[in-house]
């Protein structure tokens, strides 16, 4: 469905009462209620502010520190592996979801063909891809990610400035079209709602980053999001953040790692917040893990609801989500604090000297403590449940930053090209996260990427025996190679074009001949230039004279 007339941003997870010297949550408004035209979509059906108060008798000033409750899930990875990373890879990027994009792929191009009588002269030259292929362009888009180039068609780029040759010499730049436009993940005669499309390659990711490892005590529950500007049902907009347009993901990390646990994509259910929150955290609930969330979800309702299910919450919270009525009104002296307690649920307000704070807990006392900043070394007195969510909020902050870092996200128009590249980049993470802790000697993503990527392009003995179906012969260069007037033309030897196994004796347009304004043909090119070229005089003129179109 989509919205023409009017239409809801939400501010997600903005703290307007939370600023601190440590902290790396975001500041702006409460929700806004704007008439946006095509922008976004309401993030949830009915409001959560303006709860009723409770009864002023529930509340009490009397202070204490709740029962501590150990994890009840051993935390830790829950598969063997071996350090390498090719064994760490395949636990979320196995040989099943290979097998899934070759299948999918392979059929989509069939359906396409049979659905267009007027197939294009390139679809016919298709050949049907396999797992071999497949890794290779997982890992040339990796490699995408760590080399950032204006646009795609300058990876295959024969200009001296532009020319990286693993990229050619992997696969030639037309058949690397062919499988980024008929990359598919789920076959179409099944799809009937929103996320089906992607929902295979989704499903299977999430489940394994729920099963192969298991986190600490401690998690942070925030969102991300997925750039995306066209035009689609449930994308969101949020002008208070720096990428405005996109798909929201709400996403469970471990506060230390930043693990991702667990992920949601919002496709505009109409779900509440409190249902939300559940769904997200249902594979953590009953196990005492502590939360941290900011105020965006925080509220009494919820911190009880989450108690219920054995699980604590700490964070910020607004004023209009249950907060007593003592405690909005309460006017604070600089560095002073008030608190009310409703059983294990605490509600706390400190005023920072910058603005006043108020903190919702049942993991924590009204506690004041020491703390010590990081950057100037200066020590202050704060709550202390001031201090542990400063320490854990970062898990999904920690995520965001190593997922921008070398983003494997590239310009598409379609909305499930970039939200399967944005599941691949949350599984290479996990997988990273899970090989510095299994390592003793643990290297940087960037090293973990790009051995990743060539290990995909090189394969083993067995993947360099079995050439690609689609390889043959790369295409003839824009530019001449400025090795081709070296002294010894012993470098330069004349071999037979071949083809793809459709074109049983391929023939291309000779490099002197078409300088010289003359169309004619060769079955023969230079394997050093890559050049076609007749036998005799046009190869001789072509790797002696400077200017050979004369």
């Amino acid at each position: 469905m989509l919205y023409d007339e009017e239409i809801y941003a939400d501010l997600l997870s903005e703290d307007d009462n939370f600023s601190d010297s440590e902290s790396d949550s975001d500041s702006g408004s409460d929700v806004v209620v704007r008439r946006f035209k095509n922008k976004g979509t309401p993030i949830i059906s009915e409001s959560e502010s303006d709860e009723e108060n409770s009864v002023a008798n529930d509340w009490s000033e009397v202070d204490f520190k709740p029962d501590f409750h150990a994890c009840l899930e051993r935390c830790g990875l829950q598969v063997p592996c071996t350090p390498d990373i090719l064994s760490t890879v395949d636990l979320f990027i196995g040989a099943d979801l290979f097998d899934l994009f070759v299948t999918q792929t392979n059929l989509y191009h069939n359906q396409q063909n049979n659905d267009n009588n007027n197939a294009s002269r390139k679809n016919n030259a298709w050949v049907d891809t396999n797992v071999v292929e497949m890794k290779k362009f997982l890992g040339l888009v990796i490699l995408m990610g760590i080399i950032k180039k204006p646009e795609q068609d300058d990876y295959w780029s024969t200009h001296p400035g532009l020319h990286l040759p693993i990229f050619g010499n992997t696969m030639p730049r037309n058949r690397f079209r062919q499988l980024w436009k008929y990359w598919h993940f789920n076959n179409n005669e099944h799809c009937q709602e929103r996320l089906d499309k992607i929902k295979p390659v989704y499903t299977n990711l999430v489940e394994k980053f729920q099963k192969i490892y298991k986190p600490e005590k401690e998690l942070s529950l925030d969102e991300g999001i997925i750039p995306w500007r066209g035009r689609l049902s449930f994308r969101t907009y949020n002008p208070a953040k720096i990428i405005k347009y996109g798909i929201l993901v709400r996403m469970v990390c471990e506060a230390s790692s930043g693990y991702i646990c667990n992920l949601e994509i919002y496709c505009a259910q109409g779900k509440s917040l409190i249902a939300t929150i559940l769904s997200v955290l249902s594979p953590y609930l009953n196990l005492w893990h502590d939360i941290y969330m900011d105020n965006y979800y925080n509220s009494v309702k919820v911190a009880e609801e989450l108690l219920q299910r054995k699980t604590n919450v700490c964070g910020t919270i607004k004023a209009n989500r249950g907060v007593p009525n003592c405690l909005k009104s309460a006017t604070l002296k600089n560095k002073s604090m008030e608190f009310h307690r409703k059983g294990k649920i605490l509600v706390q307000k400190w005023n920072s000297a910058k603005k006043s704070i108020t903190m919702i807990s049942t993991i924590h006392s009204a506690e004041i403590v020491e703390c010590v900043s990081k950057k100037t070394k200066k020590k202050s007195m704060k709550p202390i449940c001031i201090r542990e969510y400063n320490k854990f909020m970062k898990g999904v902050d920690h995520a965001d930053q190593y997922l921008s870092y070398y983003s494997i996200l590239r310009k598409t128009k379609k909305w499930t090209k970039k939200t399967v590249l944005y599941l691949i980049n949350c599984a290479l993470l996990n997988a990273y996260q899970i090989c510095i802790k299994n390592s003793e000697n643990p290297i940087r993503f960037k090293q973990f990427l790009l051995n990743l990527a060539l290990a995909w392009i090189n394969g083993n003995e067995e993947e360099q025996q079995s050439r690609s179906a689609a390889q043959c012969n790369k295409r003839s260069p824009r530019n001449d190679p400025p090795d081709r007037l070296t002294a010894d033309i012993r470098k330069h030897r004349i071999t037979r074009i071949t083809g793809n196994g459709r074109i049983q004796n391929p023939r291309r347009a000779c490099k002197v001949c078409t300088a010289a304004k003359k169309r004619s043909s060769t079955a023969y090119m230079c394997s050093s230039c890559n050049a076609p070229l007749h036998v005799g005089k046009c190869f001789e003129n072509y790797h002696t004279n400077k200017n050979y179109e004369s």
